[in-house]
């Protein structure tokens, strides 16, 4: 099925944390589904490491 259809996670946006709940009300307001994926942390000098898993609850 995955390689068959399109199961990707759409449209993805990176915001400042202090406007987030801003933006969420907006796209929601305006019939969007909002769901939060994940945050960008700085974990010491290691550089940035995606495990091609997105921890999503069903």
């Amino acid at each position: 099925m995955l390689r068959t259809f399109n199961c990707g996670i759409g449209m993805v946006l990176v915001v400042d944390e202090a406007e987030a709940e801003k933006v969420k009300d907006a796209l929601s307001n305006a019939g969007e589904t909002v769901v939060e994926i994940g945050r960008i942390e700085k974990q010491g000098d290691a550089p940035l490491l995606f495990d091609n898993t997105l921890g999503l609850a069903q």
